[in-house]
């Protein structure tokens, strides 16, 4: 059975999203990494590149708590958590 995966979170650009998926999987969540296509296209536009941080949906709920955790001991990204 394929795993579905789901939008945890968005990151700006690669380097948000890169150390996102680095406290995401040092948490032991497997995550995969979807967008940022503008940025190879037309580099200098990370700002304008949203990247989604995606999981599978068996570890949606852990992924924003291990996120919310690492948002709370100021880590050095800001993450926009999906309602």
């Amino acid at each position: 059975m394929d795993t579905e995966y789901c939008v945890a979170t968005t990151a700006n650009d690669l380097e948000q999203a890169e150390a996102i998926k680095d406290v995401l999987e040092t948490a032991g969540v497997s995550c995969k990494l979807r967008g940022g296509v503008l940025e190879d296209a037309y580099p200098g536009t990370s700002g304008l590149s949203a990247i989604d941080v995606l999981v599978g949906e068996d570890d949606l709920e852990r992924a924003r708590d291990v996120l919310a955790r690492a948002a709370d001991a100021d880590l050095d990204f800001d993450i926009d958590e999906e309602e």
